[in-house]
């Protein structure tokens, strides 16, 4: 049995829990739905009892639940208006717009409150916290000694040249190894 074979004068079967979806398609959320004293075609209307929430209407006037309050802008970096509708985008998910109550200063904690029924006013928390510093642990720049004042500092010493007395002897031996056995240095290994 759907809910367009229910007639309006029928009594909805009461062991089936149903669930409505009143005003989902609806153009503008200024308009009510799921209102208790109009017939309609609210299933929860119908067997007068209150929308629950795992239905999922909007702007549902058959609720006495009242929204915890909501977030909405909090992590966002651009600044834009949070909680309403805006024409060609995506619909609000504002828990407060949604049930057409307005933004409460005490529950809600939204940045750029644009909600119609009511705007959130800002409170002291809403001041944004200056960025610390960043803390590095490699000195400045200016801090650094060059190569060779640090090694008079510490007393100690370089060798003209990158190569050691050792690697310049073993160069030269196999240097004249070579001459030797007249090997013509090649690519090929």
């Amino acid at each position: 049995m759907h809910l367009a074979e229910v007639k309006d004068d029928e009594e909805l079967p009461p062991n089936r829990s149903l669930i409505c979806h009143c005003g989902r398609h609806a153009k503008s959320r200024m308009h009510g739905f799921c209102i208790p004293d109009a017939i309609g075609r609210c299933p929860c209307v119908r067997q007068r009892r209150q929308c629950t929430k795992r239905c999922i209407c909007f702007n549902c006037r058959n609720n006495a639940r009242t929204p915890d309050g909501c977030r909405c802008g909090e992590g966002e970096r651009n600044i834009r208006s949070a909680c309403t509708d805006v024409p060609g985008q995506r619909r609000s998910k504002c828990p407060c717009y949604t049930s057409g109550s307005s933004c409460s200063a005490e529950k809600c904690k939204c940045k750029g409150c644009g909600n119609s029924f009511g705007k959130r006013t800002a409170g002291k928390k809403d001041v944004k916290k200056k960025r610390s510093t960043k803390c590095t642990s490699s000195p400045s720049p200016l801090k650094r000694k060059r190569t060779m004042d640090f090694l008079k500092e510490s007393n100690s010493f370089i060798s003209l040249g990158s190569w050691t007395n050792i690697e310049i002897c073993l160069l030269d031996t196999v240097e004249s190894f070579l001459h030797c056995t007249c090997f013509l240095p090649t690519k090929e290994i």
